[in-house]
């Protein structure tokens, strides 16, 4: 039997333990603990979403949050959360990758099978960014059904024409979208730049796609304009700086033109054995949306120059991985990409470059950024690691390294 402690209206334990189906009969207010997992994707805001298996005691067969589960009696908040993510999607998390937006009071009145259901909960909310492929989630089949990914505003528009085949509250999950838009992280911030991790699949700036980019993420964040100083592919992600006044974006944009004082380390995973180091110089030709070697210069080409360093190599059932530390002497289009595919290593996921990994996005990432403040000569240096996630899961304590 599954116990739950009594709350008061404080969220204070009131000393008595009650058995889930009398909390359920009777409205008793306990504790639960909710994760919305969220992605960019293709330009969108997706979020996880599981279907409740259909022997569920309260909304079987229904589409409900990416994760969550009543608090067991003497357990909190966040040993919960990270025990449901465990138990119900396989997902190993700290509790760092969580971020808590509040505590919410929940009541429901309902009937299934022929019996009254009070809900009464108060209702830890968290947000995760994770970056999963639904159909390699090992999730528990005697809590769910299936998890799918489902665009936010996708959600929305249901939600508002109260499409039954949901179980969310709409007012909570639009506060959620509202976390998520302001969870952009800032590394540095003064009157001059932020610096800011950009997700993938996020636009540096807008384009006429019209998909999520920076700009607006930031411009939502603090409630002015910022400009562009330097780009990175919607599918990387990493760390990069933005300007916050005209003055400063022509400083910093031209300090971001030199390679040897704006330093640049990325992390790339490669399919295949990389050697232990090097330094790769080609001419590039890009043509119909990719980059192209040329083997030798020509009309169009410009030269490619990188170096590198394998951090770590793992064995798979796929193969050989291997994750590499680049830097880049030149800045050309998708030059990382077509410089190790040339040489038969391929990115992860990078199935445009012909990676056979289907089970993500292309691995590259904007590790860290160096450079000189241009405003008080003082020298900066910011680092983020990749997301927790595959493929990047495979290297785990290289990353920190």
């Amino acid at each position: 039997m599954e116990y739950f402690d009594e709350l008061n209206e404080n969220g204070e334990k009131t000393g008595r333990r009650v058995e889930r189906s009398f909390a359920h009969e009777n409205g008793i207010l306990h504790a639960t603990s909710q994760i919305y997992i969220y992605r960019y994707h293709k330009g969108r805001l997706e979020i996880l979403l599981q279907k409740r298996s259909p022997d569920k005691d309260s909304y079987p067969g229904k589409l409900d949050i990416s994760c969550a589960g009543h608090v067991p009696s003497g357990m909190d908040y966040d040993s919960n959360a990270l025990k449901e993510l465990s138990e119900e999607l396989g997902i190993t998390a700290e509790i760092s990758s969580l971020k808590r937006i509040g505590v919410f009071r929940t009541s429901k009145k309902a009937e299934f099978y022929g019996k009254k259901f009070h809900d009464e909960q108060l209702s830890a909310v968290y947000i995760s960014e994770r970056y999963l492929d639904a159909s390699q989630i090992k999730f528990q089949k005697e809590e769910i059904s299936a998890v799918l990914w489902m665009s936010a505003d996708e959600i929305v528009k249901r939600l508002d024409l109260n499409d039954d085949a949901f179980c969310l509250n709409p007012e909570r999950f639009k506060t959620v979208l509202g976390a998520i838009h302001h969870n952009i992280k800032v590394l540095y911030s003064d009157e001059n730049m932020a610096v800011c991790v950009k997700p993938p699949s996020v636009l540096s700036q807008a384009d006429e796609s019209g998909n999520i980019d920076m700009l607006s993420l930031l411009k939502d964040n603090f409630g002015h304009t910022f400009y562009p100083v330097h780009r990175l592919d919607r599918n990387t992600g990493g760390v990069m700086v933005f300007a916050k006044n005209r003055n400063a974006a022509a400083k910093l944009s031209l300090l971001a033109a030199d390679k040897e004082n704006f330093i640049k380390e990325y992390y790339a995973i490669t399919e295949g054995k990389a050697p232990e180091s090097g330094n790769l110089s080609d001419f590039l030709v890009k043509s119909s949306g990719k980059a192209f070697v040329a083997k030798k210069e020509r009309k169009g080409a410009k030269r490619a120059e990188l170096s590198f360093y394998k951090k770590a190599e793992v064995m798979t059932e796929k193969g050989i991985y291997s994750l590499l530390s680049v830097r880049l002497l030149t800045g050309r289009f998708h030059q990382i990409r077509a410089q190790f595919a040339s040489r038969r290593l391929p990115l992860a996921g990078d199935g445009k470059y012909g990676g056979r990994d289907n089970g993500c996005t292309y691995a590259l990432f904007a590790k860290s950024l160096e450079f000189t403040d241009p405003f008080n000569g003082k020298k900066l240096k910011f680092s983020q690691n990749p997301p927790p996630d595959y493929p990047w899961s495979l290297f785990g304590e290289y990353l920190n390294q």
